[in-house]
């Protein structure tokens, strides 16, 4: 074999050596993106589900704050947070149309809170006026409170919510690990492929 095959030889070989790493970056690159926009998902998913969580809860604090003290303003408060935890769920629908789990979720809270709404504050309402006008009694408050088992309807929603959190966080995790480990595979095949480069170019 002449000299002029084998610097043709060794040329060319290099040259594959150099496309194939090429190759292995790129890849490790639209790996690398894909991830983050998965982080990135994951984040907007959680943050949907805190505020619609935070809504429930304020929901809840403004019934209580009016059964205890009969003010207005917590009343008003109670039946614009209806209209506002429905507005949040939406939205939190709207957005979570990558993830199925999410959107399901959502849609089951939406239709617990719209049932506690219907079923759980409105007739409290109903009753702490009755008290007011001297139509019913604080005990009688107290037990049509405590017949409607409030502590069920927290634990409908919550226990739904909690449950997404906790895929979305497994699905981000396993995500994270994913993109770790073709990190690593990049990592070490362009270390060995330019090593296996300048060996041969040597």
């Amino acid at each position: 074999m002449t000299i002029g095959k084998k610097l043709y030889i060794g040329f060319g070989s290099i040259l594959f050596i150099l496309i194939g790493l090429f190759v292995v970056n790129i890849i490790a690159g639209l790996r690398e993106q894909s991830a983050r926009s998965d982080a990135s998902a994951a984040l907007q998913n959680t943050r949907a589900i805190e505020a619609v969580r935070y809504q429930i809860m304020l929901n809840r604090n403004n019934l209580n704050n009016f059964l205890l003290s009969g003010d207005p303003r917590d009343e008003e408060k109670v039946n614009h947070g209806i209209l506002d935890v429905t507005d949040t769920i939406k939205h939190g629908e709207a957005s979570a149309t990558n993830n199925e789990l999410l959107h399901t979720a959502l849609i089951q809270v939406e239709s617990t809170e719209s049932s506690w709404a219907d079923n759980f504050a409105k007739p409290l309402l109903a009753k702490r006026h009755q008290v007011d006008s001297g139509d019913a009694t604080v005990s009688d408050l107290q037990i049509f409170y405590l017949q409607k088992d409030p502590t069920s309807w927290l634990v409908k929603s919550s226990s739904v919510l909690d449950q997404a959190a906790t895929e979305i966080a497994k699905s981000l995790d396993e995500t994270s690990k994913s993109a770790a480990r073709a990190s690593t595979l990049s990592t070490t095949l362009t270390t060995g492929g330019t090593f296996l480069a300048l060996v041969w170019g040597f």
